[in-house]
């Protein structure tokens, strides 16, 4: 595990041809033991399940114009099954933008990662990346399932972003996003963050013990929130 240095942080070298390990920049060899084989709570956040985008009033009855001017164009032209489908896809759009997104919850467990109702195996799971999507930081992480193929999820803020990437770090290497940085796919999947973007407290990963030990609090910190949460 290789690293460069910042004033005041430490910054971890990207690529996973830098280090030995074949879980990549983030994994600590035998951390994954410490767990028991019963289940445990490692992080869990909870955020919107989709981006919100505020549209004004006028872009909505914009929107429901088109879609009017649209589906009676095609019922005058002899498509009225076409005229029902433009009004249908814009009604869904309209209910996208109108209605506000959900609150959901996200764990990282010991033996998968669990959202939306749905816990995923780790060997379901490939890998995972990070990238700021309309200013908003997002967490894929990709499958090897038919459906879904890559898990959307987004996170709140930057230090959950980091604390997320070394608990995941300990089953799953984070991707190769060079392949992603092209204008159509930052323009779906947005902007890339490589894993020397994401910055730790100073020396933790000159020592690894320190770092064990870092890692260690904040899954304790986890672990007690979380039944705080589920007391509620």
């Amino acid at each position: 595990m290789s690293s460069s240095k910042t004033s005041g942080t430490t910054k971890i070298t990207a690529g996973f041809e830098q280090t030995q390990s074949p879980r990549g920049v983030f994994y600590l060899e035998g951390l994954e033991n410490l767990f028991s084989n019963v289940p445990v709570v490692l992080y869990h956040w909870t955020a919107p399940d989709r981006i919100a985008y505020r549209k004004p009033l006028a872009l909505k009855g914009m929107l429901a114009f088109i879609a009017l001017v649209l589906g009676l164009y095609f019922w005058w032209v002899g498509q009225p099954l076409m005229s029902l489908a433009v009004v249908a896809i814009f009604y869904l759009y309209y209910l996208i933008i109108s209605v506000s997104p959900l609150q959901v919850k996200h764990v990282i467990y010991s033996n998968g990662f669990f959202s939306i109702d749905r816990l995923y195996p780790w060997e379901n799971l490939v890998d995972f990346w990070f990238a700021n999507l309309d200013g908003r930081y997002v967490l894929y992480i990709n499958t090897n399932l038919n459906f879904p193929g890559r898990l959307v999820v987004l996170v709140p803020d930057r230090k959950q972003m980091e604390e997320i990437a070394l608990i995941l770090g300990q089953f799953l290497p984070y991707a190769n996003v060079t392949t992603l940085n092209n204008r159509w796919a930052r323009l779906l999947w947005g902007d890339p963050i490589t894993p020397d973007q994401l910055v730790l407290p100073e020396d933790l990963l000159y020592n690894k013990d320190q770092l064990q030990k870092y890692i260690m609090q904040i899954i304790k910190k986890a672990q007690k929130s979380f039944k705080g949460v589920e007391n509620e």
